[in-house]
């Protein structure tokens, strides 16, 4: 509501006029909604450091990736704007329903592989048929995990938890939803 305001002041002074009126608040609620469609509108692109994360797993499911998946490596691997953030939903009440089982904070923490899993698992019970064969449940993992890493390090809403052992791989480090994160 704010925002509708302050945009309709804008336009009245483009209109140089001393007064909002109805086509002011009008143009601005049009300016408002164009521009939310224009972020859910964006497909999640997830194909950053790509290679790290093929690199990570075992030498088997990359041998399985390039015979069963007609993906090549250039190709850019991406999810919806709305999938992207139904998963991130899906994630974050998935670690809150762990910590209050828990006890607190540190109880909801999972490994991302565990994280990754679970998503599969969910994705499985979500499709109608389940996935058809193993390429594309090869190439989900490899989305889940893709969304995962972006979960931590561009959206900063799961954060490792402190004093783990350095012998844990980053794989294994127990990740927790950032405490200051709502689902909207």
């Amino acid at each position: 509501l704010e925002s509708l305001i302050r945009l309709s002041e804008a336009v009245a002074r483009l209109n140089l006029s001393d007064w909002i009126e109805e086509m002011h608040v009008k143009e601005a609620a049009n300016l408002l909604d164009k521009s939310i469609l224009l972020v859910e509108d964006h497909d999640v692109v997830l194909d950053e450091e790509e290679e790290e994360i093929v690199r990570e797993e075992t030498v088997e499911m990359h041998e399985e990736n390039e015979e069963n998946q007609g993906l090549h490596e250039s190709e850019k691997m991406s999810i919806t704007f709305g999938e992207f953030r139904q998963v991130v939903n899906q994630v974050v009440i998935h670690l809150r329903r762990m910590e209050a089982r828990g006890g607190g904070f540190g109880a909801g923490a999972a490994s991302r592989e565990d994280l990754v899993k679970y998503l599969l698992e969910w994705k499985e019970h979500s499709l109608d048929g389940g996935f058809t064969n193993e390429s594309q449940l090869i190439h989900e993992a490899k989305r889940m995990k893709l969304v995962v890493k972006r979960m931590i390090q561009k959206e900063r809403i799961l954060i490792e938890l402190p004093n783990q052992s350095d012998t844990l791989s980053k794989n294994q480090r127990l990740l927790v939803v950032h405490p200051n994160f709502s689902t909207d």
